[in-house]
């Protein structure tokens, strides 16, 4: 972790026993340290007022209060460091796929509520280097067999996204899903259907920033979640499972990959897929953008031959759609017919 956010930590954790509160570094933050990862976040529980405690540390600290949500949380920005700052909490599901009800609790109730149990430590920051890790559910024993284990049997029931934030892991963490763990989400693959397109659609988000996202998307298939989530997927998860050179693009865009997975839709499979994630705007335009230019795309290929006329078809679409497109038919005349447009008009 880069020493100005150790800094700011201590000095966090010396403001909180100021105001005889305990908090805590959380979840994937104590999580990514032990592996000896950079944290991609900081998250800090506060066990009393959190957004109270946030708005004093903003005011002392120099920082300013971003946001808050009836959730308990908050987020805090000090020195372009950006925390998040939540109450500890319990939660209950009023029905599977609901957002939780949440109210204060202890730190223990807080880790009981997470996904997995190597999201469910917590390192006590009031003396900063003082303190153990706090571990009632097992993460490091996990961590040691490099194994993503769920907290409950109703987890997944309770919140099916983590069915897609277990691929995730599983990927990103170089681990395996606990057999158990493995059996429970194949299980309860049905409850996919009880979670809101939004909440879907940020899911899939995450998938694509993924580095690794090609193998992201191949296991989930293998797993039955890709089917579940809108077989419309398919044929495009099929497309990357069996073309190498897809492995190796890293740290591409959600932009990329919708347009790669569009591009082997039908028209009514963009429809529903538009509707099941409630994609809007500029990337609902980008899924049909693209299944226009697979249409353009099968009529060449049938017809063998490029000419102007189709040449002048390609003005109507963003490069960055032409480049992908072109990628997938890199060995047809397809590609060669956009990559011929494409050096055209950057000449």
């Amino acid at each position: 972790m880069p020493p100005i956010k150790l800094e700011l930590l201590n000095n966090i954790g010396k403001t909180a026993t100021d105001y005889g509160v305990s908090v805590y570094i959380v979840g994937g933050t104590v999580r990514d340290i032990l592996l000896g990862r950079t944290p991609r976040d900081i998250d800090i529980v506060v066990e009393g007022d959190g957004i109270k405690l946030s708005h004093i540390l903003a005011s002392k600290m120099g920082g300013s209060v971003l946001s808050v949500s009836r959730f308990l949380t908050s987020k805090l920005r000090i020195k372009g460091n950006a925390f998040d700052i939540v109450t500890a909490r319990r939660e209950s599901y009023p029905r599977p796929g609901a957002l939780p009800i949440v109210s204060q609790g202890s730190l223990r109730d807080d880790l009981a509520r997470r996904d997995f149990s190597i999201n469910a430590m917590a390192l006590r920051i009031n003396a900063w280097g003082q303190e153990q890790i706090a571990d009632p559910f097992g993460g490091q024993k996990d961590l040691e067999h490099s194994q993503i284990r769920i907290l409950q049997e109703t987890s997944f029931q309770d919140d099916a996204t983590r069915i897609m934030r277990a691929i995730k892991y599983e990927k990103r963490l170089g681990m395996v899903l606990e057999k158990g763990t493995e059996s429970s989400l194949i299980s309860n693959l049905s409850m996919l259907d009880t979670i809101e397109g939004y909440r879907l659609r940020k899911e899939l988000k995450l998938w694509f920033e993924e580095p690794l996202c090609s193998s992201i998307l191949v296991r989930a298939s293998d797993l039955g979640v890709i089917e579940a989530l809108d077989n419309g997927l398919n044929q495009g998860v099929t497309f990357v499972r069996k073309e190498s050179w897809l492995w190796d693009k890293k740290m591409e865009t959600e932009r990329f990959w919708l347009s790669l997975i569009a591009y082997f839709m039908n028209y009514d499979e963009c429809s529903h897929f538009i509707a099941r994630f409630g994609f809007r705007g500029g990337l609902a335009k980008i899924i049909w953008a693209t299944n226009r230019l697979k249409c353009l795309a099968d009529s060449l290929i049938l017809t063998d031959k490029g000419d102007l006329q189709y040449q002048r078809y390609l003005d109507c679409y963003d490069h960055s759609i032409l480049r992908i497109v072109a990628l997938i038919n890199r060995n047809n005349i397809v590609g060669e017919t956009i990559d011929i447009y494409l050096s055209k008009t950057k000449s």
